[in-house]
């Protein structure tokens, strides 16, 4: 029951620490996608470490913290604590609509051109390409 131990110890860290748990465990799954992302979707031959950081790094930082704040705060206050259909459905429709296009994918697009050496618009330029 080793696996069942680990889970104990990462809930009770958890609780203790939420934001920095959080902000490792979405940097270390932030990371293992990306690194996914380079060597079996993308075939590379050799792995962009600064790339990989990167993204790991806005990974640890926006979805570990800040989406704790939308989903968890904002939300909340704007839609209220129910766990109802209703409820539900006013968040994912505020989400899709407001929240993803308007903060996160504005923000890792800039994120992304500042942290590997371009600040400029491009990110933002691309991302409304996509």
């Amino acid at each position: 029951m080793v696996i069942r131990r680990l889970l104990r110890r990462y809930e009770a860290a958890s609780l203790a620490s939420p934001f920095a748990v959080a902000f490792v465990t979405c940097f270390v799954k932030g990371g293992a996608s990306d690194l996914t992302a380079q060597t079996v979707v993308e075939r590379r031959e050799s792995v962009d470490l600064k790339r990989t950081f990167a993204f790991a790094t806005f990974s640890g930082a926006y979805l570990g913290w800040a989406q704790h704040v939308w989903y968890n705060v904002v939300f909340t206050k704007w839609f209220g604590a129910a766990q109802t259909f209703k409820s539900s459905l006013q968040k994912v429709v505020a989400d899709s609509t407001i929240h993803v296009p308007c903060c996160y994918l504005p923000l890792y697009f800039m994120f992304e051109n500042w942290a590997l050496d371009d600040f400029s618009t491009a990110g933002i330029k691309r991302g409304i390409e996509q």
